[in-house]
């Protein structure tokens, strides 16, 4: 028993490993974004079976870093401008309520998990590092799914969110030059304001302009990004 224990825990750890591996081929450009992932190239590049690339890619999924289609493999997220509007509808319908149901039930330990994520983006906006920033910004906006105390629609939200927050680290090049952390920071503050202090329809109309606005943002970089990307084919 104890060996099939330690056996297990072996192929557990060379599946993250694998799973760190990939994802930093991923965020550093060795594989791009709509690229398929072969498993029987990278089983034979990292000299390991392709049980655990398996394993490490469905990990991938989770987090969002790749998409499984069916029959077809992994493929590394990527998103066309259709998918960006569809995702922000779904996430402004979605967590607009869960703000207001926030709002009509906040207590001290809610208001204090939101502080909580708020300065964690806080020090990420003063690193100034894409990166951490992205990490931040998703965890906060998942404490709002969670504290809203709806699990179908929290898990609805992480997935759709995760690729859109994922695709954004994959291009974190085309996007670090003009990325203004201080104002995305201070309009993640007046959603927790509104949401502690406001009344239901300041919440709808923070979170409402909240998701606009991004949007608008990542829409014109998407733009940018295939205007580039036609010019050099």
């Amino acid at each position: 028993m104890i060996s099939t224990t330690s056996s297990f825990l072996q192929k557990q750890n060379l599946s993250e490993r694998i799973f760190e591996i990939l994802k930093d081929f991923i965020l550093t450009g060795e594989l791009q974004p709509g690229e398929c992932i072969l498993e029987a190239q990278l089983a034979t590049k990292l000299n390991v079976s392709r049980a655990p690339i398996r394993e490490a890619l469905l990990l991938l999924a989770q987090h969002g870093f790749v998409t499984i289609r069916p029959h077809r493999g992994a493929f590394v997220t990527e998103l066309s401008a259709a998918d960006l509007r569809e995702i922000f509808e779904i996430r402004q319908l979605l967590e607009v309520n869960a703000a207001v149901k926030i709002h009509l039930q906040m207590t001290p330990e809610i208001a204090l998990r939101l502080e909580k994520a708020l300065a964690k983006l806080r020090r990420a906006t003063n690193e100034r590092e894409l990166m951490k920033f992205t990490e931040a910004d998703f965890n906060f906006h998942k404490a709002i799914w969670e504290l809203a105390g709806n699990v179908h629609a929290s898990k609805i939200l992480t997935d759709i969110t995760a690729r859109f927050f994922r695709y954004e680290q994959i291009r974190k090049t085309t996007l670090a030059t003009d990325f203004d952390f201080t104002a995305i920071f201070e309009d993640h503050c007046r959603l927790v304001d509104r949401m502690l202090h406001g009344n239901k329809q300041d919440v709808e109309a923070a979170f409402s302009h909240h998701f606009e606005t991004f949007l608008e943002f990542a829409m014109m970089h998407f733009i940018e990004v295939e205007d580039e990307t036609a010019e050099a084919s």
